[in-house]
């Protein structure tokens, strides 16, 4: 991470949940380089909370709702 990502990062603009695309359109936004880098994870011990339930249905509705909303301002995501 250079100065310029922790610069953006350190910012109180996060949403309290569900961060996802809202950390990666603002990264673009800044002119911020995006890679993705593969990591290995092992099972955890407990079941995952997120992915079930009508949280599923909320996170898809916060993630398309960022995603409209950075492309409606006409800027390239």
């Amino acid at each position: 991470m250079n100065t310029a990502t922790l610069t953006l990062y350190v910012q109180n603009f996060f949403p309290s949940d569900y961060p996802d695309v809202d950390v990666l359109v603002a990264a673009s936004r800044h002119g911020l380089r995006i890679r993705e880098c593969p990591s290995v994870m092992g099972a955890g011990l407990r079941s995952s909370k997120l992915h079930g339930g009508a949280r599923t249905f909320y996170y898809v509705y916060k993630m398309l709702l960022s995603m409209w909303a950075a492309a409606s301002d006409g800027k390239r995501l």
